[in-house]
C-alpha cells in the first residue's frame, strides 16, 4: 500500500508541477520527501490502528527534513544552504543525538510503542514457506 500511494501522489505531483503550477523539479524535490513521510505515517497507522514508533519517527524525521529543505528551494530562507548548515549543523546534531536517547528510554519504559519482531515484515516467515514448498 506504502509505494502505491507514493507513486499515485508523485504523479499528481508531477503534474500539477509540470502542467498548472509551472515549477522546475530542482524548486519542487523536498517536497517528494515530505510526502513520503506523511505516506508513511498514514500507512502505519491503518496497519496497525494505532502510532507506532517505527513508523512515526520516520515519518516525522523525512517531513521535517522536506520541509526544513522546501525552505532553502523555495527561497523562503535568503542564505545559502552551506553556511546554515556549516553554523547550525552541530547544534543538530547535538539536537539529534538527545531525542534519539529520549526516544530510546521512552522505548525501554513503554513496550507497547516498539514494534515486535513479528510485526516488522522480516522475511522468515516467506522463507519457512518457500523451505516448504521446495521439499
Amino acid at each position: 500500500m506504502f509505494i502505491g500511494l507514493i507513486f499515485i501522489f508523485w504523479d499528481i505531483l508531477h503534474v500539477l508541477f509540470s502542467y498548472v503550477v509551472i515549477l522546475s523539479l530542482k524548486q519542487t524535490w523536498p517536497l517528494f520527501g515530505v510526502t513520503v513521510g506523511i505516506l508513511l505515517f498514514v500507512s502505519g497507522f491503518y496497519k496497525y490502528r494505532t502510532f507506532k514508533f517505527g513508523y512515526v519517527i520516520p515519518s516525522a524525521t523525512l517531513t521535517g527534513m522536506g520541509i526544513w529543505y522546501s525552505f532553502f528551494s523555495f527561497k523562503i530562507i535568503k542564505k545559502p544552504f552551506l553556511t546554515v548548515a556549516s553554523n547550525l549543523g552541530p547544534i543538530f546534531m547535538l539536537v539529534i543525538a538527545i531525542l534519539l536517547v529520549v526516544l530510546f528510554l521512552v522505548q525501554q519504559r513503554h513496550k507497547e510503542f516498539v514494534l515486535s519482531d513479528d510485526e516488522t515484515g522480516t522475511f522468515s516467515d516467506e522463507d519457512e514457506e518457500i523451505g516448504k514448498i521446495e521439499e
